[in-house]
């Protein structure tokens, strides 16, 4: 019974020792920009990893900059997914077949204990003579979803993530509403910024685990008291 109760106290300091420092783990990522029309396209060469990304790529159609840009950042030892994104058509670009402007940011990754999370940002659009959205989608176990159509959209929430397997994907986009009359025109902007935190759930503290200690000692005392003592020779 004894050695039992020492085997639970080791083992659950192990536990604490090694959940304390979880973060989460990067599966795989994709940040990338894009523009086009129906003549062509032009797109960034995808970041697949950690740490920064900034790119923009841009180009003339009609007079007016049709462009895409992006500058973010992931460092899943910290726990921090943040940055900006936008998609921009200069105003009532005319003949704007098929014209497209796009900032994905689309990360997979995992967590092996519960985290809290803090998310800060804004997503705005405003089009004319097409369609634009900004969106914020938090996909597994728990999931977050914020979205602007038509005007500004503030994100300002906190709470806590269960463990398992997640999807972040925040973007910029915009398009013609694959309008495709000779003289169609459409102008505006999508925008995206987000400052995305996890930490660990917080774990017992030193005190809390004396505690914990103490306890299972006075039950491997009380248990000792109890135990049958075998009878002395003779009686």
């Amino acid at each position: 019974m004894k050695a039992f109760l020492r085997g639970t106290m080791v083992a659950a300091a192990l536990a604490v020792g090694s959940t304390s420092g979880a973060a989460p783990l990067l599966v795989s990522a994709n940040r990338h920009v894009t523009i086009g029309d129906t003549a062509g396209f032009i797109v960034s060469p995808p970041n697949t990893g950690e740490g920064l990304f900034s790119e923009l790529v841009s180009h003339t159609l009609g007079g007016e900059t049709v462009s895409a840009s992006q500058t973010t950042f992931i460092g899943t030892a910290g726990g921090l997914f943040n940055g900006r994104g936008s998609a921009l058509v200069g105003f009532s670009v005319l003949m704007s077949e098929g014209i497209y402007a796009n900032s994905f940011f689309d990360v997979f990754f995992d967590i092996t204990i519960a985290h809290a999370y803090t998310l800060q940002g804004l997503l705005d659009a405003n089009v004319d003579g097409g369609s634009g959205r900004a969106e914020f989608y938090l996909d597994g176990p728990t999931a977050l979803a914020f979205a602007a159509t038509n005007g500004p959209t503030q994100m300002n929430d906190a709470g806590a993530l269960a463990p398992g397997s997640y999807h972040l994907l925040v973007s910029a986009a915009m398009d013609n509403g694959r309008d495709f009359t000779s003289g169609a025109y459409m102008g505006g902007n999508a925008d995206f910024f987000f400052d995305l935190r996890l930490t660990p759930a917080a774990a017992p503290e030193p005190a809390t685990l004396a505690l914990l200690a103490l306890a299972l000692l006075g039950l491997a005392a009380a248990s000792h008291s109890r135990e049958p003592r075998a009878p002395r020779p003779g009686a």
